[in-house]
């Protein structure tokens, strides 16, 4: 249960170093959580400030209260009338002093979240106090009562009034719903001409205020006179109550008007950043557009995704008035999420979008579209306002209108290639796949060919198989995978992998592994048969080979003439019969970000994230990667390459093209021409450790991920370094310029010293999350054409001395990365140790790989975390009978919300594998899950996977909410009850 407050609200302190704190006691949150319906019902606020006479009031207006029941210290108490919790628009009712008062009472124990320094220059309690009342409760307020009888006469009243206009208002919305300030006069007294004249000088005062007219800081101030002595208590302030009633309903109406009316859980978000804000910085407003986008800011490229798109519909004749239409619904998607705070769309696009868009007009550079561009800004406004007044009548999502303008559109907007829009939440959730989305038809130009698309789920992190380079010795990660994929038994090691990164012959095993989806065992026949066609024969010529036969085949002239050919010609093997092998594999058509094509069925499916690394030939010989993916736009890390994506998806590389580049090893073959990409060498020149561009390019594609979930690292071969100095003379043909070049470049191959690099600079309880299979070559040869090693190297790896037992656990570690957490409910305090309730899914094919799991260790595995056993995996039991996914229901036991915690499964032996995701923290998975989504989930709440009946009623209904906290004891006792059951919880 929620730690008790009382009406405590806020309150300002002082630290030992001096510094004052405003601390807020939590109890606008309580409120809000004790209503019925804290989404739909929005709460008026009034506050009133004064002392005795104030308190006698409270206790007449609101006689359900029990005001006297108990003494606060704090400066703010906040209320709800009990009489309207449960109706649509409760009144909340908020009492402070005229003066800061010290407390000298312990409030019990606060936690840090709730206190806020003050960071700007405050002279006093009283200064601070004003503030808060001025910039903070005002900004909500919808009424403020002033009790005369409180102050020493009319004079100081006004300087109060005065003081609180004269530090501004925070509120940048309309000024028709500033508070209305009502001031309550007590009963006349004896001299009633006296009286009315100190009443008329008030308002004086007031109209003639020095600092601007009040209006700025309040819409009305009425004044209200109570009744006389001889009345009831009821009539005497009946006046009064009728007077706050009308302006309470005059003050609704208003926000109405204005789409300014705020629920109580926005106004519980809003004013906890609110707090934070005016502790900071009291020179700037607080911009509630901004606030209600704290926890989902905009996107930095928005502006240059505009204007590229403007730039794309041009080059197909589309106007101005033609585009704005999908633009404006996009951003009307983008921010009128699900749970969002309706305020104006004219306001919203002015404080977010057009400021973005101009600055990204004005950078272009483009004096001949600047007229164009700002035309289209006008129009996009224009369009917005429209579409969210359409939105009010039809009470559809924003996401609706999206998708019914895009199919509205698709005859114009089908002739824009692009790669920013976003289709998932158009797509419908696969019953059996976790995070897998199915499309009848393309959402833009209605092109009936379904297609499938499958994104990585909020709470996991990537997997990856990166693949190092070597020519030849590419035979050896080859048999790695053979021997992982035959430890996998019927699950595909690429039902296993989120991206896979390669580089020169590492990368075409990846292409041929992902990009054609062939078995390992082909991959490795392909790969065989294509070094052994493309390493067949170097080039010569006629007069070349008449000059071997005249003069022998080491003789000088023979020598001189066969390397000056193989530098006409940029390399020492046929480039053309590379191609042509390259294209006999991959085919001729078929582009890198293509994707593939199921044997029996008509759908496309969206393919695994392949990338192949190349070097460019310019003098920095910086990296390029090849990829079917494109890089996140909230990324702010450099992975140091360039990820290559042409403007025009015509101009995308085909397959044969990408392979032909990152395999382009110099001497060997000349460089690889990717019109109008540029020229292109063999990647492993400059990143051949395949592993490391792979982690960095983790955190472009997902860049809320900070680790991978596993790094699987395949070498190709490690040679002995040789100890011992340099030599102290210089051999003129052995240490030739041409020989040391050789040799330095095929010392990147060995990439065992930079991989021992990268693990050392990880964090250590994550080094177990590397996997490296890599085999000592000793002596061996290791030119990169040496096709009659293959075979020799193959067996090297399966004489390897315990490369089987590596294999498996690498299998093992793969299969368990496939499975992840999701947190169903979290207890409200959790300040405390707390019971986290949750469930185990698994990503990909859940039957296929939970049947490997059992085959490879049918002595079983259970669940654990650091700390407690959780339960035995239960295999196959797990599988939901109604739609095939995994669902493992667990609860564990964690001290704090921000500890890090893991999740592993644990073989008999004691060998552990963290499951995806971990390690982390609760509070970590709360925000990946959007657990605090006051204004809504930027996922406009789409579900990972159709809901089941089954699996997801037994999880419980209240996924993603908070509950109240469980006792120890009586968890245990639940504990026992359910001990031996499929499910069963072991502690």
């Amino acid at each position: 249960m929620r730690p008790e407050v009382g009406n405590n609200w806020l309150e300002i302190k002082s630290c030992e170093s001096g510094q004052l704190t405003v601390l807020d006691h939590g109890r606008l949150e309580s409120l809000v959580a004790e209503l019925a319906d804290s989404v739909d019902q929005c709460p008026s606020l009034s506050v009133f400030l004064g002392t005795r006479s104030k308190e006698a009031c409270l206790r007449q207006l609101y006689p359900h209260n029990n005001i006297n029941r108990r003494v606060s210290k704090t400066s703010v108490r906040l209320r709800c009338d009990v009489n309207t919790l449960r109706m649509s628009r409760p009144a909340f009712f908020a009492d402070g002093d005229l003066t800061y008062k010290h407390s000298l009472s312990s409030l019990g124990k606060q936690t840090a979240s709730m206190e806020q320094p003050i960071t700007w220059q405050a002279h006093s309690s009283e200064k601070v106090l004003q503030i808060i009342y001025a910039r903070l409760l005002f900004l909500f307020a919808d009424v403020v009562c002033i009790f005369a009888a409180d102050f020493a006469d009319y004079s100081h009243m006004a300087d109060f009034l005065i003081s609180i206009h004269r530090a501004r208002s925070a509120s940048l919305l309309p000024a028709s719903i500033r508070p209305r300030v009502v001031i309550v006069l007590p009963t006349n007294s004896v001299d009633n001409k006296m009286d009315e004249m100190e009443v008329e000088q008030l308002q004086c005062r007031l109209n003639m205020c020095e600092s601007g007219p009040m209006s700025a800081s309040f819409s009305a101030i009425h004044i209200v006179r109570l009744g006389h002595h001889m009345l009831s208590d009821y009539s005497r302030y009946q006046p009064l109550r009728a007077l706050i009633k009308g302006q309470i309903q005059d003050m609704q109406s208003a926000r109405e008007d204005t789409r300014t009316l705020l629920s109580a859980k926005h106004l519980a978000a809003l004013f906890s950043l609110a707090l934070r804000h005016t502790a900071e910085n009291i020179r700037e407003p607080f911009d509630f557009v901004q606030a209600s986008r704290a926890y989902h800011p905009v996107s930095l490229s928005l502006g240059p995704n505009i204007v590229h798109y403007q730039e794309l519909g041009s080059q197909v004749e589309l106007s101005s008035e033609e585009l704005a239409p999908s633009v404006a619904s996009a951003l009307l998607m983008d921010h009128y999420i699900d749970g969002m705070l309706a305020l104006d769309a004219r306001l919203v696009f002015r404080t977010l979008y057009r400021p973005a868009l101009i600055h990204s007009i004005r950078a272009a550079q483009r004096s001949d579209r600047m007229t164009v561009l700002g035309n289209l800004v006008n129009l996009i406004e224009c369009q917005m306002v429209g579409m969210l007044d359409h939105l009010d009548r039809t009470g559809q999502p924003s996401w609706h209108l999206r998708r019914d303008l895009l199919k509205a559109r698709s005859g114009q907007l089908c002739s824009i290639r692009s790669n920013k829009i976003c289709l998932v939440f158009f797509g419908s959730p696969a019953a059996a796949r976790e995070y897998q989305f199915k499309f009848s038809a393309c959402p833009c130009c209605l092109y009936q060919r379904p297609f499938v698309i499958e994104i990585l789920a909020p709470t996991m992190n990537p997997t990856v198989l990166a693949i190092d380079g070597g020519g030849v010795r590419g035979v050896i990660p080859l048999e790695f995978l053979t021997l992982i994929q035959e430890s996998l038994g019927s699950c595909l090691l690429q039902d296993l992998i989120d991206i896979s990164i390669g580089t020169s012959s590492g990368g075409l095993s990846v292409l041929a592994l992902f990009q054609k989806r062939w078995e390992v065992l082909k991959c490795a026949k392909t790969f065989d048969d294509m070094a052994r066609c493309i390493f067949q024969q170097r080039k010569s010529s006629s007069l070349s080979r008449l000059s071997q036969s005249v003069f022998g085949r080491l003789s000088l002239f023979s020598t001189i003439h066969k390397w000056l050919i193989w530098l006409l010609h940029d390399g020492c093997y046929d480039g053309s019969v590379f191609d042509a092998a390259l294209k006999a594999v991959f085919g001729v058509k078929s582009r890198v970000f293509d994707g593939l094509c199921a044997e029996h069925t008509s759908a496309t499916y969206s393919n695994t994230r392949i990338g192949v690394v190349a070097t460019g030939i310019s003098k920095d010989t910086s990296s390029f990667v090849f990829g079917n993916f494109n890089a996140s736009e909230t990324s702010e890390t450099d992975p140091g390459c360039e990820i290559v994506r042409p403007v025009e998806t015509d101009c995308e590389p085909f397959v044969w093209e990408a392979a032909r580049a990152t395999a382009a090893a110099p001497f060997f073959f000349p460089t690889a021409d990717i019109d109008p990409l540029g020229s292109f060498q063999d990647g492993g020149l400059r990143d051949n450790l395949a592993a490391d561009i792979a982690k960095r390019l983790c955190r472009q594609i997902w860049p809320s991920r900070k680790n991978p979930a596993r790094i699987l690292s395949l070498g190709t071969g490690a040679t002995a370094r040789a100890a011992g100095s340099s030599p102290h003379f210089r051999h003129v043909f052995r240490d030739s310029f041409l020989r040391r070049s050789f040799n330095a470049w095929m010392s990147l191959m060995d990439t065992e010293t930079e991989w021992t690099k990268m693990v050392e600079q990880s964090e250590s309880e994550r080094k177990q999350d590397y996997i490296r299979l890599n085999i000592p070559l000793q002596d061996e040869p290791s030119a990169i054409d040496a096709v009659e090693t293959m075979e020799h190297y193959r067996n090297l790896v399966i004489l390897y001395p315990g490369s089987a037992r590596m294999a498996r656990e690498a299998a093992t570690a793969l299969l368990i990365s496939r499975f992840f957490f999701v947190m169903c409910t979290l207890p409200e305090d959790t300040t405390s140790p707390f019971w986290c309730w949750g469930v185990i899914r698994c990503k990909g094919p859940a039957k296929q790989i939970v049947e490997s799991l059992e085959q490879l260790y049918p002595q079983g595995l259970t669940f654990t975390t650091d700390l407690e056993v959780i339960g035995q995996f239960e295999g196959l039991g797990e599988l939901c009978l109604d739609c095939g996914r995994y669902c493992r229901p667990i609860t564990f036991l964690s001290h704090h919300l921000d500890k890090t915690v893991n999740i592993y499964l644990k073989t008999r032996t004691k060998k552990r594998w963290r499951i995806s995701g971990f390690p982390d923290s609760l509070a970590s998975y709360a925000q990946r899950q959007h657990f605090y989504a006051p204004f809504g989930r930027p996922d406009h709440g789409c579900p990972g996977a159709a809901l089941c009946g089954s699996c997801d009623e037994s999880v419980g209904p209240q996924q993603g909410q908070r509950r109240k906290r469980a006792s120890l004891d009586s968890r245990r006792g639940q504990r026992k009850k359910v001990r031996g059951g499929p499910s069963a919880e072991i502690s």
